[in-house]
């Protein structure tokens, strides 16, 4: 179904009424003051210095107490000061600066405008090629601006200046001056062009609801002073023929993040040649807007741009009632509890199941212990987790689900830890607690600590797996603005994931449907051994695919080998004491070696990876390929290290069916391929409510862009391009 188009006439109509309204009332004052009196209310003067070998031309105005006037974007009413440099009639070009930073006023109608009080000044860069044009030569100057209080009144000044070879414009109208030192000083104040902030994310939204309400949304993840300020907005827009913006409204949450609305006309209705509102949500070509961005924290204000590719469909504005919250927790424990299904987990899943068969005789005092100390491993992991994503974002940058495979430390390390694990269950060593003989000489295997243990890694294999329910609440979680809903998310996706084990300590009898302990189990300790190894593969076939120095391959094999031979010879092979440290030592040394290995800094080249599937060629994907493709695209965001996307490739995308529908519809397909770190894409997927891969995309020939489920299915598929085209 399209998206009607939010203008319509008679709300046009109205808003360009509104406005012309307003401006007629405006001058309608200001003629009557004029005719009233001629009194002025606004001094200037005209000033010139040179800095850093370039030439400067000032306009400085000083208000009486109370007028103001405008800044490039006056609000809601008003009028930009005008200035026209002539020399013999002539235009005369000069570089102007970003105007001085303005406040914002409130009217007593309610109407919000932006301006200056007191002494403010323009400034103006004489260009080299023009110096010695104007040097000592007569510029006409003509001056205008709208001067208000209650009352508003238009003023002008025409004159005459001469630029000296002191490099400082003489004018015979100057009743006031700055020093060259507050010039300067005024100078460097100016707003700077800088680059998008990272803690700052801007969206624009339609309502489905009213059809005609545009806003854009953003937040600042940033800790400071108390806001909204009286006299500065977060953001104020400059200019722009094809929009308007009305008053920003700002609050705070929790967390201390600042949140801002700004509602906004759409102004192409009435350009000439018409520019309508894109039907289907997406901008023929980037929209961009300029913004004063105010530094709560620094009180610094910068010139920042954001481009627009599209607007997105909100139904409503996002709920904070508790029942949001309940649903968002209920889809965490529900992907949590799926995860004991998925095959990363499976290994470390059994080995806990092993560990319940041995338990079975326990009292029920036993088996809660055990189950709870697996438990607290799992929320421990997520809880670090969670803190580490945390720490991210405050420093304004963004992860997703899964992010720590991205590291080639964190496999190493892992498929380590699990090798040890593999070596233990083959019967090469036995675990012992911290304090061997004195507590007992309690197994790790047997204990609450092996419990802890089998949480951490389960939680650690269970990341880069996607679920049904888990993919909603993650990317609910990654993309909120308010912090707390990480660890309230993760905290819950961690009691879904322990809740099986959690039942059987608060139900003991169902383990009496599991077989009983004989000597079975020793055999299974071995398939269960086998399975580990298969796992610390799966995590070298990862490793492999990442972008690594050439040597780390070589250390990681050599770290596997040293291990191994310094348990061999401490545990089985009788030597002396020095030699079994020397053997250890070494197998610290060599996983240091691999370690700084990773430290070598590979360049990533974005978009340079595409592959086939059934024959079918996927394409490397960036924004850029997006923008310019008009076909159907199906995009494919997926990770080696991602269990569920190679569940889908096998099972869809590797089909004949996928390639039928491919052939059949023209579907040009791109493929995101995020082993590696990329922000482009992590950035592109939060934009479109994403934490992690698997993530898939349809966009029709309309350009709306349609999200599939994680676990992906042909008749999805086909459901998605029907309904495209019955648009």
């Amino acid at each position: 179904m399209k998206i009607k188009r939010p203008l319509n006439i008679f709300y046009c109509t109205g808003l360009f009424m509104k406005k012309t309204f307003i401006t007629a009332i405006i001058t309608l004052f200001c003629l009557n003051l004029e005719t009233m009196a001629s009194e002025t209310y606004i001094q200037t003067a005209i000033s010139g210095f040179s800095y850093n070998d370039e030439n400067y031309l000032t306009v400085i105005f000083k208000n009486t107490p109370s007028w103001h006037t405008y800044w490039k974007n006056p609000g809601s009413a008003g009028m930009a000061p005008v200035f026209n440099f002539k020399i013999n009639g002539e235009t005369l070009n000069l570089t102007e600066l970003p105007w001085p930073a303005p406040h914002k006023f409130k009217g007593a109608s309610g109407l919000h405008s932006y301006g200056y009080e007191g002494e403010y000044a323009f400034f103006f860069k004489i260009p080299a090629k023009i110096t010695q044009k104007i040097l000592q030569k007569k510029i006409d100057l003509h001056l205008k601006w709208l001067a208000c209080k209650n009352t508003c009144k238009q003023e002008e000044k025409k004159t005459i200046i001469t630029w000296g070879p002191d490099k400082t414009f003489v004018s015979p109208e100057n009743t006031f001056l700055w020093a060259e030192g507050r010039l300067i000083e005024k100078l460097k104040e100016l707003p700077r062009e800088k680059s998008f902030p990272k803690n700052l994310d801007i969206k624009m939204v339609i309502s489905q609801k009213t059809k005609k309400e545009i806003f854009l949304k953003y937040t600042l993840m940033e800790k400071g002073p108390s806001f909204p300020h009286e006299k500065h907005n977060l953001l104020i827009p400059y200019p722009a023929n094809i929009v308007s913006f009305e008053e920003e409204e700002l609050f705070k949450d929790k967390n201390g993040n600042l949140h801002g609305k700004m509602k906004f006309i759409w102004e192409g209705d009435y350009l000439e040649p018409k520019v309508p509102l894109p039907e289907n949500g997406r901008f023929k070509g980037p929209l961009k807007l300029r913004f004063l961005h105010y530094n709560p924290l620094s009180g610094q204000t910068s010139i920042i741009q954001k481009e627009f590719l599209f607007f997105s469909i909100i139904h409503d504005t996002p709920s904070k009632t508790q029942n949001g919250i309940f649903v968002i927790l209920l889809f965490a424990f529900l992907g949590g509890l799926i995860l004991n299904l998925m095959p990363c987990v499976l290994p470390v899943i059994s080995l806990k199941l092993f560990s319940l068969i041995k338990h079975r005789e326990y009292s029920q005092r036993q088996i809660i212990k055990h189950n709870i100390f697996y438990t607290l491993g799992i929320l421990f992991s997520f809880f670090i987790l969670a803190t580490i994503v945390y720490l991210i974002r405050f420093t304004g940058h963004e992860v997703g689900w899964g992010f720590q495979f991205q590291s080639p430390t964190f496999i190493s390390l892992t498929s380590i830890i699990l090798f040890v694990f593999a070596l233990n269950l083959f019967g090469l060593f036995e675990l012992q607690t911290p304090g061997g003989r004195f507590l007992g000489g309690t197994k790790l295997k047997d204990g609450v600590l092996g419990d802890f243990a089998s949480g951490i890694i389960a939680t650690i294999l269970s990341t880069p797996c996607s679920a049904p329910f888990l993919a909603t609440a993650v990317a609910f979680a990654f993309t909120s603005p308010s912090n707390h809903y990480i660890f309230s998310v993760f905290g819950v996706i961690g009691l879904g994931l322990a809740f099986p084990f959690l039942l059987t300590g608060l139900f003991p009898s169902f383990l009496k449907f599991l077989p009983r302990p004989g000597m079975w189990m020793n055999h299974l300790k071995k398939v269960m051994g086998v399975a580990l190894v298969l796992t610390v593969a799966w995590l070298m076939d990862i490793y492999h695919h990442l972008e690594i120095g050439k040597n780390s391959l070589i250390w990681m094999y050599l770290s596997y080998v040293a291990i191994f031979l310094a348990i061999l010879f401490h545990k089985k092979i009788k030597l002396p004491k020095i030699i079994t440290v020397v053997f250890y030592l070494s197998a610290v040394l060599i996983i240091y070696l691999n370690i700084s290995d990773h430290m070598t800094p590979v360049k990533v080249v974005h978009g340079q990876k595409h592959t086939g599937t059934n024959n079918i060629e996927f394409t490397a994907w960036s924004p850029e390929k997006m923008k310019s493709c008009t076909d159907i695209l199906f995009i494919d965001f997926t990770a080696h290290w991602c269990l569920t996307c190679k569940l889908n490739k096998v099972t869809v995308l590797s089909s004949n069916k996928f390639k039928k529908l491919v052939l059949k519809h023209n579907i040009k397909l791109l493929r995101a391929d995020w082993t590696n770190p990329d922000h482009v894409i992590e950035k592109w997927l939060k934009e479109h409510g994403k934490a992690g891969v698997p993530a898939y995309f349809v966009r029709d020939k309309q350009g709306t862009l349609h999200s599939l489920s994680e676990i992906l299915t042909i008749s999805e598929l086909k459901k998605t391009l029907s309904s495209s085209q019955d648009r």
